[in-house]
């Protein structure tokens, strides 16, 4: 019986993974909160705390991964055919999404954020998106969700975003007040 073809790359993350959580023993112990009585020191939260609670889910999750390639059987000879066959189709939408990035990557400092995100929003649907969704719901989507990304990481986060040059500046301006 033959492996998955998943054992081999969640082999080599979990090696990554183990590495980059040592690696978190070098970080300066500078604490960032803590108690004044000395059993309960040794508990203090430190610049290495979330990235090793971050690690050892990635662990858990790899784990599992690897108990889920060792327990599956590869598929037979003619499934690899279809399976082949289908991955030919799906090299499309790859190459359709990694173009519409380049662009949306290319016009933001041009277009602004939110008007780049929304436009992003909607050639990703009409290009990519369900045969069912119409024009009018893809536009209505990638508006809503544009305009809420734009108001969390300008309001909430308070993050610069690129505003654009000319008219489209002022567009920015107005959606992020």
């Amino acid at each position: 019986m033959r492996k998955s073809k998943d054992l081999i790359p969640a082999l080599f993350l979990l090696m990554l993974a183990t590495f980059a959580f040592v690696l978190t023993f070098y970080f300066p112990e500078v604490a960032t909160w803590s108690t004044s009585t000395p059993a309960t020191d040794r508990f203090s939260v430190t610049g290495a705390t979330w990235p090793r609670i971050v690690l050892c889910v990635i662990f858990f999750l790899l784990i599992l991964l690897v108990i889920l390639s060792v327990l599956k059987k590869t598929p037979i000879a003619h499934e690899k055919i279809v399976e082949e066959a289908e991955s030919e189709k799906n090299l499309k939408p790859a190459i359709a999404f990694v173009l519409i990035l380049f662009c949306y990557l290319f016009l933001m400092e041009i277009l602004g954020f939110p008007l780049d995100t929304i436009l992003f929003g909607f050639v990703f649907c009409l290009t990519i998106g369900r045969k069912e969704l119409n024009v009018g719901k893809g536009c209505l989507i990638s508006f809503i969700i544009s305009i809420l990304i734009v108001l969390i990481f300008s309001r909430y986060l308070y993050l610069p975003l690129p505003k654009g040059t000319w008219i489209f500046r002022a567009f920015s301006e107005f959606v992020m007040f």
